[in-house]
């Protein structure tokens, strides 16, 4: 059976997934990626509990679905991935973010 794919209102932009598992180590590709696109809400998740200062574990746990009592070199990886949009270069990561905060409002 296929995956459901939904899509934004009158757009062929389909909206990404609201809480995907993610991967040990996300592409090291400079520009966006199919992965990064999937994954553009759990990266704003990252980006709003970076601003609010929250604990990284608490992060690994509620947004990364990774333990980090029993895997605490994954967990810590996992919020220091260098595709984390913390550490993208603006341009490349917002466009994939704008589709995500344009539905929420």
């Amino acid at each position: 059976m296929l995956p459901t794919i939904l899509f934004f209102p009158n757009t062929r932009t389909p909206i990404p997934p609201l809480d995907p598992d993610v991967a040990d180590l996300a592409p090291a590709d400079n520009g966006l990626t199919v992965y990064d696109e999937q994954h553009a809400v759990t990266y704003m998740r990252m980006l709003d509990a970076d601003a609010e200062g929250a604990d990284w574990r608490e992060v690994a746990r509620i947004v990364l679905h990774i333990d980090p009592e029993r895997e605490p070199d994954r967990a810590r990886q996992g919020f220091r991935q260098p595709s984390c949009p913390r550490q993208m270069d603006e341009q490349v990561w917002l466009p994939a973010l704008a589709p995500v905060r344009l539905a929420s409002r």
